[in-house]
């Protein structure tokens, strides 16, 4: 699976998430997720290493471990979701698909422990 399709089933995610997502696209959400790991909105400029080094920097190694390898992917929180990432980033992000910071934080929350591989 390319960075590209990493994108995609992070935007199909965000959709079915707890956020209220009604109105947006998959492509801006896409966009908005490749901006806020880094990249340009084609998925390219992202470093996979950087995000890994993100998560074990917040003392999440357990869950990132969850989603590389087989089996169940661990929940991740709003909480966690904001260690990883600084205020700035998740702003722009949720500027980005035009939702409420609260909306947005809501969105991550939980849904790659939703994703089977």
């Amino acid at each position: 699976m390319d960075i590209n399709q990493l994108l995609r089933v992070g935007a199909q995610l965000f959709s079915q998430s707890q956020a209220n997502t009604t109105g947006l696209n998959e492509n801006t959400i896409t966009s908005a997720l490749s901006h806020l790991f880094g990249g340009d909105s084609d998925g390219k400029g992202i470093d996979l290493q950087n995000i890994i080094q993100s998560l074990n920097g917040a003392g999440l190694a357990n869950i990132a471990a969850s989603w590389l390898g087989n089996g169940n992917n661990e929940a991740i929180s709003a909480t966690d979701i904001g260690n990883i990432f600084n205020q700035d980033q998740l702003s722009n992000f949720a500027n980005e698909v035009k939702l409420p910071q609260s909306e947005a934080d809501n969105g991550f929350a939980g849904n790659i422990a939703r994703y089977d591989r």
